[in-house]
């Protein structure tokens, strides 16, 4: 099963567990650091990171105002670009995709606020995941309990570094 890594800081958890939560539920395997399901006590993370981005074939990068101004997710987003997997970078709060800098900025990109924008996201994964031509993923309930626990985290995310 191919794999979707979300890249994200600390403070913006709040936003990559529900997004990982809907993925799962529409069929992606997904790594999350947050997920203590899938990052163990006792291992060294730095490897964790480096062997589950090898193994991304798409990486989401979370920008919000305090994720754009920290090294890390420039970092992983970087380690994607150089192994040639699909990188989308995914704005969320206030930060809007017209703040992208170059290299971001030439990538189609998309700001989560609402069930269109989530959807966009998700028929994007599953169009670079397929052959041209294929069937498009059918739209999801705008009811399920991953879609509502989502768009209730894109409402209420305050941005620290706002």
């Amino acid at each position: 099963m191919k794999q979707t890594f979300i890249s994200f800081i600390h403070e913006d958890a709040c936003i990559a567990t529900p997004l990982a939560a809907f993925f799962k539920k529409n069929g992606h395997k997904v790594f999350l650091t947050a997920d203590e399901w899938t990052l163990y006590a006792g291992e060294v993370w730095l490897d964790r990171i480096k062997k589950e981005l090898g193994e991304a074939d798409i990486v989401l990068a979370l920008f919000s105002q305090s994720s754009v101004t920290r090294p890390w997710i420039h970092f992983e987003a970087g380690a994607a670009w150089l192994s040639g997997k699909l990188m989308i970078p995914v704005c969320i709060g206030s930060f809007r995709v017209e703040d992208l800098r170059i290299p971001y900025s030439g990538i189609q990109s998309v700001h989560l606020s609402d069930y269109g924008s989530v959807y966009y996201l998700l028929r994007s994964t599953f169009r670079h995941r397929t052959e041209p031509g294929a069937t498009m993923v059918p739209p999801v309930s705008s009811t399920s309990d991953e879609m509502k626990a989502l768009l209730e985290a894109l409402s209420s995310y305050k941005d620290p570094g706002a």
